[in-house]
């Protein structure tokens, strides 16, 4: 059953923090990493490359965390549970560009080892939500 986000956590993932998205490898060892995110229609919405260890570890294990900390004040953060709701690589290029010009005010700059036909996002339905905003 997916959890509500009340209207402070909302406003607190509207700023463009860095989340960390922890997730479990087919191995059942835990990695983390630092990810862009925003708010989709009630989701979680984060992008990445094909082949990339988050990709493969979510395919595997659908459940995640993210954790979004005010870079101001650590003790002011916001930890979601959640679970892969689905995969869309048809919108993987368009979104990626979205988080870059949310995280950095423009397009997103493909390295050499990538290109628009490999970027995933992944949709994570939020299950639980623990905000400490005060």
């Amino acid at each position: 059953m997916a959890a509500r986000l009340n209207d402070a956590t909302r406003r607190f993932l509207e700023h463009p923090y860095v989340g960390i998205l922890a997730t479990v490898s087919p191995r059942r060892r835990p990695q983390a990493t630092p990810v862009w995110f925003l708010l989709e229609n009630g989701y979680i919405l984060i992008n990445t490359s094909k082949g990339r260890v988050k990709l493969r570890n979510v395919e595997a294990h659908p459940y995640v965390t993210l954790t979004v900390v005010d870079p101001s004040d650590m003790y002011r953060y916001v930890q979601i549970q959640g679970k892969v709701a689905r995969f869309d690589a048809a919108n993987g290029a368009r979104d990626i560009d979205r988080l870059s010009q949310r995280y950095r005010g423009k397009p997103y700059t493909y390295p050499p080892t990538d290109a628009p036909a490999n970027r995933v996002s992944i949709l994570i339905e939020p299950l639980t939500v623990q905000a400490w905003l005060d």
